[in-house]
């Protein structure tokens, strides 16, 4: 007669709640809300911020794969015009990504 084996065990599953912050607390929120995680463009967006790599190469090398993955879901996309006179001095039309060039405006001057 065949051997029979015994049915396995059913799979026990224990959730644990998080324990409630102390009020005044310091919550720290989720760096990776959405969850994408892809660690072949993870070096080039360190690059980008450490500012060891131009941040054009990057956008280059990163952004398709970003909208491959649908991570990227436009809902508005506004278009910015900026007007500069020879009036006014300390102009840069070059900035970080999140801060575009009006990032200098602070030092921007009117000439009289």
């Amino acid at each position: 007669q065949p051997p029979t084996s015994a049915p396995a065990p059913a799979p026990t599953t224990t959730s644990t709640v998080p324990a409630r912050p102390a009020p005044g607390a310091l919550v720290q929120a989720p760096s990776n809300i959405t969850g994408v995680c892809d660690h072949a463009i993870q070096a080039e967006i360190d690059a980008a911020l450490d500012g060891s790599k131009p941040i054009s190469e990057v956008i280059a090398a990163v952004e398709p794969r970003l909208w491959n993955m649908a991570t990227v879901l436009p809902i508005l996309q506004d278009t910015t015009i900026v007007a500069v006179g020879p009036s006014v001095t300390n102009v840069s039309l070059t900035g970080a990504v999140p801060v575009g060039i009006v990032g200098g405006a602070g030092n921007w001057v009117k000439l009289p």
